[in-house]
């Protein structure tokens, strides 16, 4: 469960992942992989609260770029599942919902939040490869600037207090040191 621990930036546009907590491993090893895929996740858990719902949960949904609803057949018994549900379906909160079980798609009770013209991934009726490959399509379709770009610096030469890089010296101090080496080799080689 460490891995629950992420980065998720407050700043930047965000997924809101709904799910009934008796699919947390299965849908953990999701939210782990779309986090490994550098999307912004956010869902209940980063409420940390006794009470989620009066503490930020409608805002945190209501903001969402997108709401991911893993649909299973424990998420209509849930009263959580639903009240997130309901309130994303108000407030007109995109949605995509992920069907994980063959029974859950025939019941049909997804979001429906927004996501009226948008069908529903059958998670169950592909394989793990085809699954991620139009998860991860559709999400960069719809909601693409929900993914973090990774921040990198190149590498800078140190400088001296003259403003030289010290590379170049360095550089320098090798190549004297290697060639002094071959040639007390060659000296001392008969």
């Amino acid at each position: 469960m460490d891995w629950l621990t992420w980065t998720y930036q407050a700043d930047a546009p965000y997924l809101f992942v709904i799910y009934a907590r008796e699919d947390a491993d299965s849908v953990h090893r999701e939210i782990k992989w779309l986090h490994d895929q550098e999307f912004n996740i956010r869902c209940d858990i980063d409420i940390h609260s006794d009470d989620a719902w009066s503490q930020g949960l409608p805002e945190a949904i209501e903001q969402a770029a997108l709401v991911l609803n893993f649909v299973s057949p424990g998420a209509p018994a849930s009263a959580e599942v639903g009240q997130m549900i309901n309130h994303a379906a108000q407030c007109k909160t995109p949605a995509l919902d992920v069907h994980l079980l063959e029974a859950q798609s025939e019941a049909g009770s997804g979001s429906g939040s927004g996501s009226g013209k948008h069908a529903p991934i059958l998670k169950y009726a592909l394989s793990d490869d085809e699954y991620r490959e139009k998860l991860l399509a559709e999400l960069m379709t719809r909601v693409p600037d929900t993914r973090i770009q990774p921040i990198t610096t190149p590498a800078m030469p140190v400088m001296d207090e003259k403003g030289s890089p010290q590379l170049v010296q360095h550089g320098l101090i090798a190549l004297v040191i290697l060639v002094l080496g071959l040639l007390a080799y060659i000296v001392m080689v008969p």
